[in-house]
C-alpha cells in the first residue's frame, strides 16, 4: 500500500554535503512506530540510531547518502524520548518524540541538522484553518526569524536567551503537505506541514420505533446524537439497524430524523437486518436521499483525511445481498482495494465477524474479512449485537496477529442493550453492555487512536494502533 505517512522534510537550500535528519511523526503513543530519514550523508557510510534507552540500530547509508528506518518507541516510554542519529565521524542530530498521555488532535514532525538546530512542526485544525506551530532550537540568542508559506510571511519571532524561538501561523486547511520555510540570518530551514488527524464517530442500533418513551436502558438515541454533535466529527459511520423496527420512511421521519438526522457532520450509513424488514430496504435508501440529497449505494467507499473508508452490506440472505464467492460485492471490493490503495483502511458493515454478544460471530462475512485482511486493512466496525466490544487484531483465519485487523462492535447507539456472553469470543479484549455511547476514532496518517465515550462523557475504553 502507498506510504502516506512517510513525509520527507527538507532543509531548503542546504549546502552540498550537509546532512538533515527527519522524524515523522514526532509525537504519539508509546509503542507506536515512527519514521526516521537522513539525507546528505556520505554514500555507504555507517550511522548509529538511538531511540530512548533502547537498543542501538546500526545502519548504512545507500549510494545517495540516505538512510531510512522505522523504529518503535519503547512501550514504557514517558515524556520526551530522544531519537539520536550519529554518523561515523561522530557528528550527531538529536530530535525528540513526545509521548502523549492525553487525547490530542494534533500532528507533528521534526527536522534537525548535524549542527544542532531543530525545527519542530505541529499542526491542528481550528474552524477550517490549519494552525501551524513551529519551534526552532539551537539558535543564537536574539536571532530574528520569519516563517513563510507560499512566498508570504505568516509569522515572526526572536530567539530567547536559550536559543529557542516559537512561531505560530494560520494557513488554509489545504496546506497540509505543503512547505513552511523558516528564515533568518544564517538560518534557512523548511518542513512539510503534517496532516492533522481526521475524526470519525461510529455507532449502530440506534433509533427506537416511534412513538417511543425514553427510560434507562432503552431509547436513548437522542442523547447519543447530542454526544456525537459535541465531538464535531468529519464523518459519522452508521453500521446498520439505524431505525427500528422495520426501517420504514415514516419511522425514520418520526425517530431518527429529529435526532441523528439533524447532525451537521455527513452521515455515512450501511443497512442492517431491520432496514431490510421493508422490501429492498426502500425506507433506508429513500430516507438518506431525503436527508442529504445523496442516495447511498448498496456498498461504497470514500476518503476521510488520509484513510480509505469502505461501507459494505452484510445482509447475506436470499432476496437481499449475494455474499457468495465471486459475488458482485466481493468483486467490487477487490477492485476498489486494488485501484485505490491506501496505507490505512477501515471497513464497516452490520453483522460482526466476531462478537461475544447475543448473536455472536457471523461466518457469513468471512469472505469480506479475508479480502480486507489480504489487502492489509486495519479496522473493521460492526453493530447488530447491542454492546460495545474491542477485539485484538486477527488475521483472515481468526488468529491473533500483530498485522491483522482490529474489530469493534458498536451496537450502543441508543435502542436497547443486549447480553454479553461468557466466555467471550476468542481474542476479545474489552466488552460492556451497561452504557450507551459512541466510538470516536482519530485517524492519523499511519496511526489511529480510539475512545469509546459513554453518555456521561466518560471514556470507558481507549487505546492506539498503527497501520503496519
Amino acid at each position: 500500500m502507498a506510504v502516506v505517512w512517510l513525509v520527507l522534510f527538507l532543509l531548503a537550500a542546504t549546502p552540498a554535503g550537509a546532512a538533515s535528519v527527519h522524524l515523522s511523526p514526532a509525537s504519539g503513543q508509546a509503542g507506536a512506530l515512527t519514521t526516521v530519514v537522513a539525507h546528505g550523508l556520505a554514500p555507504h557510510s555507517g550511522v548509529a540510531l538511538h531511540v530512548g534507552r533502547g537498543k542501538v540500530h546500526l545502519l548504512a547509508a545507500d549510494g545517495d547518502g540516505t538512510v531510512t528506518a522505522r523504529p518503535r518507541i519503547p512501550r514504557t516510554a514517558r515524556g520526551r524520548v530522544r531519537v539520536k542519529l550519529q554518523d561515523d565521524r561522530g557528528k550527531r542530530a538529536t530530535l525528540r518524540y513526545g509521548v502523549r498521555s492525553r487525547w490530542r488532535g494534533v500532528a507533528s514532525a521534526a527536522t534537525g541538522d548535524l549542527g544542532g538546530r531543530v525545527l519542530h512542526l505541529e499542526t491542528s485544525l481550528r474552524l477550517g484553518k490549519l494552525v501551524a506551530l513551529a519551534r526552532v532550537h539551537g539558535l543564537a540568542p536574539g536571532q530574528e526569524l520569519a516563517a513563510r508559506y507560499a512566498g508570504r510571511r505568516v509569522a515572526r519571532a526572536t530567539a530567547g536567551e536559550r536559543g529557542r524561538a516559537r512561531l505560530r501561523a494560520v494557513v488554509p486547511d489545504s496546506s497540509a503537505g505543503q512547505t513552511l520555510v523558516v528564515t533568518g540570518r544564517g538560518v534557512l530551514l523548511s518542513g512539510t506541514l503534517p496532516s492533522p488527524p481526521a475524526v470519525v464517530v461510529a455507532a449502530g442500533d440506534i433509533a427506537c420505533q416511534p412513538p417511543y418513551e425514553v427510560y434507562d436502558g432503552h431509547c436513548q438515541h437522542a442523547e447519543t446524537a447530542q454526544l456525537t454533535a459535541r465531538m464535531r466529527p468529519d464523518a459519522v459511520l452508521l453500521p446498520g439497524d439505524i431505525q427500528y423496527e422495520a426501517g420504514r420512511m415514516s419511522e425514520f421521519l418520526g425517530s431518527f430524523h429529529p435526532t441523528w438526522g439533524g447532525l451537521a457532520s455527513p452521515l455515512r450509513p450501511t443497512p442492517g437486518n431491520h432496514e431490510y424488514r421493508t422490501d429492498g430496504a426502500a425506507g433506508y435508501f429513500d430516507y438518506f436521499e431525503f436527508q442529504s440529497g445523496w442516495r447511498p449505494p448498496p456498498w461504497y467507499a470514500f476518503n476521510v483525511g488520509p484513510w480509505r473508508l469502505i461501507a459494505l452490506n452484510s445482509n447475506c440472505e436470499e432476496g437481499r445481498v449475494d455474499c457468495s464467492p465471486g459475488s458482485e460485492q466481493e468483486e467490487w471490493l477487490r477492485a476498489n482495494l486494488a485501484a485505490e490503495p491506501h496505507r490505512c483502511t477501515l471497513a464497516y458493515w452490520h453483522h460482526p465477524r466476531y462478537s461475544s454478544g447475543f448473536h455472536g460471530s457471523d461466518p457469513r462475512t468471512a469472505s469480506l474479512w479475508r479480502i480486507l485482511d489480504q489487502a492489509d486493512a486495519e479496522i473493521v466496525l460492526s453493530g447488530h449485537d447491542h454492546h460495545y466490544e474491542r477485539l485484538a487484531p486477527q488475521d483472515e483465519n481468526g488468529r491473533r496477529s500483530e498485522v491483522g485487523m482490529r474489530q469493534f462492535v458498536v451496537g450502543t447507539g441508543g435502542s436497547k442493550p443486549s447480553v454479553v456472553r461468557e466466555p467471550g469470543a476468542p481474542h476479545s479484549e474489552y466488552a460492556q453492555n451497561l452504557h450507551f455511547g459512541v466510538l470516536r476514532l482519530r485517524l492519523y496518517e499511519d496511526t489511529y487512536a480510539w475512545r469509546f465515550v459513554a453518555l456521561n462523557g466518560e471514556a470507558l475504553d481507549r487505546g492506539a494502533g498503527s497501520c503496519l
